[in-house]
């Protein structure tokens, strides 16, 4: 739950939100918020990542611990025989 990786989009706009200094229990501050994001992306800011996005570090951990499966998949297999 608490890894930003796993976020849907308005938990990943609320977090930011909160990392900011915004209370984002009111709907007053939301609203201020969302027009600073948004002012934010018209000025080519950082965006929140889509769900299923990963940055390149993430991508190259996946990878790195794909390869580490199959090589470990074969050396199993390469046993039984």
């Amino acid at each position: 739950m608490g890894n930003p990786a796993n976020f849907g989009i308005a938990k990943s706009f609320v977090m930011m939100g909160q990392a900011r200094g915004f209370d984002m229990t009111t709907e007053e501050d939301v609203q201020k918020w969302m027009s600073v994001y948004n002012a934010e992306l018209a000025l080519g800011g950082p965006r929140i990542p889509l769900p299923g996005e990963r940055s390149q570090s993430a991508r190259n951990v996946q990878e790195k611990l794909k390869r580490k499966m199959e090589r470990d998949s074969r050396k199993r297999n390469r046993k039984k025989r």
